[in-house]
């Protein structure tokens, strides 16, 4: 039952950082970026709306949903263009971690980012790390908790409780407390 619990808060604490981690990614777009050039606003969005379909697409993963596309497109983190490209590939989120990245890639090399490289690569660094958690996400999620374990810990507990009153009942002294 430990093992479990440890488990459940250990991918809890591992979901909680990659959202924060995403977050501090957004605020980095919105701030790294400051141009006044006209599609520095299209990029900051399109950045902010991938970061979004990102973690949606990481938690449904997380979750064994159905996994409907259109809903996204509907919450406007998805565009009717990106669909096809997404449903013909099996990791969904790292494809979209891709477009994240080239993003930056090619807007740095155009010359457009507000920040030099050093730290630019702290939005490179987080998404690494986004990255890192969800694939530990997924490894706590994909490991099955050990069935013979499981069965120990059963067999112990009932042992436990069959055994007890005997102990109990031979070793107190006064017969009435035991």
């Amino acid at each position: 039952a430990i093992l479990a619990y440890q488990r459940y808060w250990e991918a809890n604490t591992r979901i909680t950082q990659m959202t924060t981690k995403l977050r501090d990614v957004s605020v980095q777009v919105a701030t790294f970026v400051q141009s006044n050039d006209t599609d520095a606003a299209s990029w900051k969005s399109t950045q902010l709306r991938r970061l979004a379909l990102y973690n949606a697409l990481a938690l449904m993963e997380l979750r064994e949903g159905r996994l409907n596309l259109q809903d996204y497109v509907q919450e406007g983190i998805l565009t009717e263009d990106e669909v096809p490209v997404l449903q013909a590939t099996g990791n969904k989120p790292a494809l979209v971690m891709v477009w994240l990245v080239d993003a930056w890639v090619v807007r740095e090399k155009a010359g457009k980012v507000d920040v030099p490289a050093p730290v630019l690569s702290r939005s490179f660094q987080l998404l690494s790390e986004v990255s890192l958690e969800r694939e530990q996400i997924h490894k706590i999620k994909a490991t099955p908790f050990p069935f013979p374990y499981a069965q120990a810990c059963s067999f112990l507990l009932l042992f436990w409780l069959v055994s007890l009153p005997v102990v109990v009942a031979t070793f107190v002294e006064p017969e009435w407390l035991g």
